[in-house]
This record gives C-alpha cells, structure tokens and sequence, in this order.
C-alpha cells in the first residue's frame, strides 16, 4: 500500500511512496508541501507489526524517520494549526495490543546550534 497525492478533482495522481509493504495514515503537515505517515517497510529491522512515522515531501523526495524502536506501532498522527504540537498513537509503553497518546513539540528543521537532537534512544522518560 503506497502514498499517493492528487488535485482535489482527482487529476494529477502521483505516487510518492514507493516503500512496499504498508504505508498508511497520512496528514499533511501545516506547511501544506510535507505528510506524516506510518509505515512498516522496514519490518524486518524493526519486528512484526512494528509501524513508524516517517516524513515525506509531496513531491516524493526527503523521505524522513521521525519514530525509532522495535516492536512498537506508532500511527494516526496529526498536528496542531499552529505547526507547534503533534499527537499520535504509540503501544512504546504497553503491550500490542495497548494504545497511548502521546503529545510532543514539533521542531521543523532546528538550526544545527539549537541543541535540538534526535536519537535512538532518548536521555529522557516524556510520560505525562
């Protein structure tokens, strides 16, 4: 299953995944050119029904892993109008079967002095 965008009026199909596997629950973000979706192309890396969010232009290009871990399912991502929160649903904390929502700040493209990282494994529990 692959990410494909159009015109509204259904011309214009392009595809901009091409991942195989699943690759699911787009949302634009608020600059209107970038989608968040969730995807299990690398399921072999990350187990069975692991699914990650990933960032894409809507051009195809810049293809971004935003989750990191192993045997999680995280999806359904959205964010605020602002652009300065994102929500989502993660089992990081719970079984397979569990759901939690988690809300984050969104840092788009931090200046390389920021002190804004991402990394594998966060120094930090965020649970509120």
């Amino acid at each position: 299953m692959e990410l494909f965008v159009m015109n509204a009026d259904g011309t214009n199909q392009t595809q901009i995944t091409h991942l195989g596997n699943a690759n699911w629950a787009p949302f634009y973000l608020n600059d209107s050119k970038s989608i968040i979706f969730s995807s299990n192309h690398d399921g072999a890396a990350s187990g069975y029904g692991a699914f990650g969010l990933y960032l894409i232009n809507d051009d195809g290009t810049g293809l971004e892993q935003v989750t990191y871990g192993k045997n999680e399912f995280n999806s359904f991502a959205m964010m605020n109008f602002e652009g300065t929160k994102i929500v989502w649903g993660s089992s990081r904390n719970g079984g397979k079967t569990e759901l939690d929502l988690f809300i984050a700040d969104w840092v788009n493209n931090p200046p390389k002095d920021s002190g804004c990282t991402t990394t594998v494994a966060p120094k930090a529990d965020l649970n509120v």
